[in-house]
């Protein structure tokens, strides 16, 4: 079947969520200045932000948690994308909402009856609009119950498509890693 496309698929394979967690957190951090850069005159250039970020990433069959081990993950900015923003946003909970309200926005949304979503959100996809619920309670199921966020934490979670005028996405670090874009040495300060 895959030898019938007009491509050659020499050295395709599907990444390991490992990896696919790991280029969407080197994407979010490069995007936002936060990695050491190099100048045109190969000159090391210190970030702008300073702060490494963590990465949410939800798509598919698979969600991506992804940030530096040092310290609690409630101790640090992280930045959500994908399947996290999109349902979010509909819901209007991007891109910050606090973990009481977007309790409070889901449960209303999910109490709501097939034809007053259809008659209020006329544009949307069937298909997505059909999804927000479970999509929503799993997100939040997901990060207060199995990754910990409370409602201190929570507040630091962002929920956000683009970052420097570009989408968020894990291919974008692929690419990075690829070319050696990003420096593997801490330098000295």
């Amino acid at each position: 079947m895959i030898g019938s496309y007009p491509f050659k698929f020499q050295g395709a394979r599907i990444l390991s969520g490992v990896e696919e967690g790991a280029y969407g957190w080197i994407t979010i951090n490069y995007l936002l200045s936060s990695f050491i850069k190099y100048s045109y005159e190969g000159k090391r250039l210190h970030p702008k932000n300073g702060k490494i970020l963590g990465a949410l990433d939800m798509g598919g069959a698979s969600t991506q948690i992804t940030f530096t081990p040092e310290g609690r993950i409630a101790d640090k900015q992280t930045e959500a994308f994908s399947a996290f923003f999109y349902t979010f946003d509909f819901l209007k909970l991007a891109p910050r909402s606090s973990l009481d309200v977007t309790k409070k926005t889901t449960e209303e949304f999910c109490k709501r009856d097939w034809s007053s979503l259809k008659t209020d959100f006329p544009t949307e996809k069937e298909n997505n609009l059909r999804e927000y619920c479970a999509t929503s309670y799993y997100i939040t199921t997901l990060l207060a119950d199995a990754y910990k966020f409370d409602n201190q934490s929570w507040n630091k979670i962002v929920f956000e498509k683009k970052a420097d005028d570009t989408d968020i996405c894990w291919m974008l670090g692929y690419t990075l890693n690829l070319t050696n874009l990003i420096p593997t040495e801490t330098p000295a300060r």
